[in-house]
This record gives C-alpha cells, structure tokens and sequence, in this order.
C-alpha cells in the first residue's frame, strides 16, 4: 500500500522519501528476521507468531506470504514451519548470504586495486575492473547485472577499504586490466562499452535514456525519449514474477505519454522530476536483474531477498509516478494503460489497509 495520497503526496520531498524507504526497508528485513528466528522454535500460526513477535498481525500475514514465496518456510494446516533461516546481510546487495571469505576477498581485490592504478577510479570503473578479474580468474565472488551493468554482491563501501589486507596474487591480472580500461575516457564511455560486449540492448537503451533526460529538452530528444521508453517495455522480459514490474513500467510511459501534450517549456521545468520517476522504475527492473542473474549462485533460494527489496521500491516508484501524474493535463478518458495501473493500485491499497 502506497504511504501517499492524493492530496499529501505533495508534502514530501525527495529525500523524505528516499530516507522514509531507507527505513521501511531495514524495518522489513528486521520482521524477517525476528519472524525467522521464532519459527526455529515450532510451528505455528499467525496470530501465534504476531503475539510472540510484537508484530501487528497483518505485518506478519504478508511476511510470511513473501517467506513462503521464497522457499524459507512452509504452511501445513494453517501453521508455518522453518524451512531455512532468512539470514539478511546488510553489508551485501538484497542482502543476500554471502561469506565472510567472499567479502573479504572482494576488499582484498578493492584495495590492490586501487594501490595499483595510476589515477582515481569511481565506483563504477571499480566494479567493472573487479568483475572483470574475477571472470578471468574465475574467483568465487558472486556477481550479477544490476543498475549500472554487471557488479560484484559484496557492497562497494570505500571508506573500509583500509580495514583490510591487499593480495598481490592476482598483480599481472590486476595490472592488465588496469591497462585495459584505460582507453575509456568517462564513465558513459565505459558502460557504453560494457553493454555492446556483454551484448545487454536493455542496458543500452537505459544508457540512452539517461543521457537523453540530463540535456535540456528538444522536440527532437522527446520524440526519441519517447521510443526508448517503449524499448524498455519491449525489451524487459515478462514472465511471473516481473508481471508486477510491468505495471510500474507501463504506468510510468502512460504517464509521460500525458505529459507530452504539455508545452516544450513546461516539459523541461519538469525533466528532473521525470528523470526521477524513470529512476524509481528502473531501479525495480535492476533489482529483478540482479536477483535473476545471482539466483543460481548461492545454495539457498533467494527469491524473498529479491521480494523484501522489491515491495519498497515498488511504493517508491508508485509514488513518483503519482507525483508526476499532477503535472499531467486532464484528459476526457484515461489511457486503458493508466486506468489498469490505477486500478491495481487500489485494488493493492484494498487488500493492504
């Protein structure tokens, strides 16, 4: 259920929003937790396991549907039973299992790296050279594709680089990727080359996308803008579990199809705001990737690590999505793809009170 309504949603701004979903996102990795740590104890029900846990109980019904989901519980007559303990690590991306070795490897790398360049490198230079080492070394770090194209599990957090040992096992390897990635020149340059090697159009196109929505806008970049958008749509795989994804993505283009009866003027007062809101559902289908991408690396089933994550970014992109809709010129009927995202808003809100 979205946090927002029709009239409060103005009231927040972005890094409310953003430190608002920081928090719902610990808070339910913290239900899963706590919620997992009882059910080592017996079987029971919900109201059962809300009591013991302090939980309201319609927090803990929709917990444990997405504990089922995943694989870490099961239901016999009305009680649930642990199948494997939601362990949630803060320090991995989803907060996925990963162990102590991986992680300290992959800092390992990090600093060697970082020793060993000529110049500073960003975090994205960083988690392509990484990645490319641990293909060549073939090393047990888990990576997937993620946001900005493919990246190591472990989270990238510089500042405990100095925490660790650097290896020098993999210098020559270390050293000749360095020399690799020296040829490009920025950061687009490098992702741009990543995608057309790994041969990922979607990734492309959100690169395009991106590039698009950082310039001031001409008739010409949103006529393109627009055809972009929808080779995202035609692009992002749609099976099950990205069915719900679709509606954010479809209720996002809907909406910027609104927004371009609107003067060029006031398109680009807006552009930020629709940067923002193409963010928000990227970051979902970036998160599906990720989860799609890892799922068959680790020995448990991470699908309500994928689920946790995904449930917050979804009210986040919701409301973005709804925040631009109020720029949105009134139309006589809704668009059938805006009325659909609408009504399974609503009918979210209904089941989620």
């Amino acid at each position: 259920m979205s946090f927002f309504n029709e009239k409060s949603k103005s009231l927040y701004t972005k890094s409310s929003i953003i430190s608002f979903m920081r928090q719902k996102r610990s808070a339910r990795s913290k239900i899963y937790s706590e919620i997992s740590s009882f059910l080592k104890t017996g079987s029971y029900n919900t109201l059962q396991i809300a009591k013991a846990t302090d939980i309201n109980w319609e927090t803990v019904s929709k917990a444990l549907e997405s504990l089922e989901a995943g694989g870490f519980i099961v239901k016999n007559e009305n009680k649930y039973s642990l199948k494997q303990e939601f362990n949630y690590n803060p320090n991995a991306l989803l907060g996925l299992p990963i162990t102590k070795e991986q992680n300290d490897l992959f800092y390992q790398l990090l600093k060697r790296i970082t020793e060993l360049s000529v110049k500073p490198l960003n975090r994205t230079f960083l988690q392509k050279i990484i990645v490319s080492i641990i293909k060549k070394e073939n090393l047990s770090i888990p990576y997937g594709w993620y946001l900005f194209g493919q990246c190591c599990i472990p989270k990238l957090d510089l500042s405990k680089i100095n925490d660790y040992k650097s290896i020098d096992s993999y210098d020559d390897t270390i050293k000749q990727t360095l020399i690799e990635f020296e040829k490009y020149p920025n950061t687009d340059a490098l992702m741009e080359a990543h995608y057309k090697e790994e041969k990922n159009d979607l990734y492309l196109t959100r690169l395009t996308i991106n590039k698009i929505l950082k310039r001031p806008f001409t008739e010409q970049t949103l006529e393109l803008l627009d055809i972009q958008i929808r080779n995202i749509i035609f692009k992002f795989e749609e099976n099950e579990i990205t069915k719900e994804l679709f509606e954010y993505l479809n209720g996002f283009y809907s909406t910027f199809v609104r927004l371009l009866k609107l003067p060029l003027v006031e398109l680009e007062n807006i552009r930020l705001e629709i940067y923002d809101a193409f963010k928000s559902v990227w970051e979902l289908i970036g998160t599906y990737d990720l989860y799609n991408d890892t799922k068959d690396k680790f020995m448990i089933n991470t699908k309500c690590y994928y689920e946790q994550r995904k449930n917050v970014l979804a009210e986040l992109a919701e409301s973005y999505i709804l925040s631009l809709q109020d720029y949105c010129p009134p139309l006589p009927e809704l668009n059938p793809k805006l009325k659909a995202f609408r009504a399974s808003l609503v009918a979210r809100s209904q089941s989620n009170p």
